[in-house]
């Protein structure tokens, strides 16, 4: 017997040698054999592309044909269980396949090489709490790549959203890319704040109560923290929160120069049964004058408001004495004190 490593189309032949004289001589040559090898065919293709991102694969196959079998390898050597005519690859690696038939022939397949890129990160990153007052902003930045697509259609890495919402960034580095999670993101209402201020401007030197709309802080711009001020002229501001959310406004007070705002001083009271004529004293500024009328049995206080310096009272009770103060009201912006009271006593 003889054991070698032949080739296809090898003639393989055996000499005989003897001690002994043969008819036939020695040595002797036997018949020859061709050799016949049945070597298969091993060949491997891609599915798709060999260049993807962490996560993806491509499919290799080998030649199919019967009585064939496959060992899938790599640079490794031989890739455990892998034995079918198809291998799915998702590591970078040099991959090729030994097919193997029937004879126990066997052949070894062209490498393909698979690279794999890994893909980027998808973190947003808020520049502060993502609950704020509505009318604010908050800058929300994308981890690092070489291109970035936000849920808004913007194309920086860094934004600025000043609504409520669920933000995402798909961010690209090379062919690969990658989504974040959303980031949700709350807007709250800002406090609403107003001042009331006098309709008409105050005289000079003297001043006028502001107050602020209810919430529960404020801040002046003269220091004050509390709801209402005094205050002159001149131009205030108020700052309130609420739910940890400001807003302010401005109130403009504006001043006169009244002059002097002095009360009648006489008056003549002509008495009826249930009626009285009253005029007094015209007073320099005053635009109109204000009344008060006291019964002085009972104690009833009536006002009444004259734009001339004369009028009449009506339904009063008879025989009941009445005394009046009258005040002046001088330029719409500041009131005299009381004149001295003046009594009158209707008729029975």
């Amino acid at each position: 017997s003889y054991s070698s490593t032949v080739n296809n189309g090898d003639l393989i032949t055996c000499v005989l040698t003897s001690d002994l004289v043969c008819g036939s001589g020695s040595p002797a040559t036997s018949n020859t054999i061709t050799m016949s090898l049945s070597t298969p065919t091993a060949t491997i293709t891609a599915g798709g592309s060999t260049s993807f991102c962490t996560g993806g694969s491509v499919v290799l196959s080998a030649n199919t044909g019967s009585g064939l079998t496959y060992q899938w390898k790599n640079s490794g050597g031989n890739i455990s269980g892998q034995n079918l005519s198809s291998y799915t690859a998702t590591t970078a690696e040099t991959y090729t396949c030994v097919v193997t038939n029937s004879a126990n022939c066997s052949a070894t397949s062209n490498s393909i090489v698979v690279s794999v890129s890994s893909a980027p990160t998808a973190t947003i990153t808020p520049n502060g709490s993502t609950t704020f007052c509505f009318g604010d902003s908050l800058i929300l930045t994308s981890s690092s790549g070489t291109s970035y697509l936000w849920s808004t259609s913007a194309t920086t890495q860094s934004i600025a959203v000043k609504v409520g919402g669920n933000y995402r960034v798909t961010v690209t580095t090379g062919s690969c890319s990658a989504t974040s999670a959303a980031l949700p993101v709350n807007t709250t209402s800002k406090p609403s704040v107003s001042i009331t201020v006098p309709s008409n401007p105050i005289c000079s030197g003297s001043t006028q109560t502001l107050t602020a709309t209810i919430n529960s802080a404020y801040l002046w711009n003269t220091g004050a923290t509390t709801q209402t001020i005094t205050a002159g002229a001149g131009v205030y501001v108020v700052t309130v929160t609420s739910n940890s959310c400001t807003n302010t406004a401005t109130a403009n007070i504006s001043s006169t120069d009244c002059g002097n705002c002095d009360p009648p001083t006489t008056c003549s009271i002509q008495a009826y049964w249930n009626s009285a004529y009253l005029d007094w004293n015209s007073v320099t500024n005053a635009t109109s004058y204000i009344l008060t009328l006291r019964n002085d049995q009972t104690g009833a206080l009536r006002d009444v408001t004259f734009g001339s310096s004369w009028g009449y009272f009506l339904r009063l009770n008879r025989n009941t004495q009445y005394s009046v103060t009258i005040k002046s009201y001088c330029n719409g912006v500041s009131i005299s004190p009381d004149s001295p009271r003046f009594f009158f006593k209707t008729n029975r």
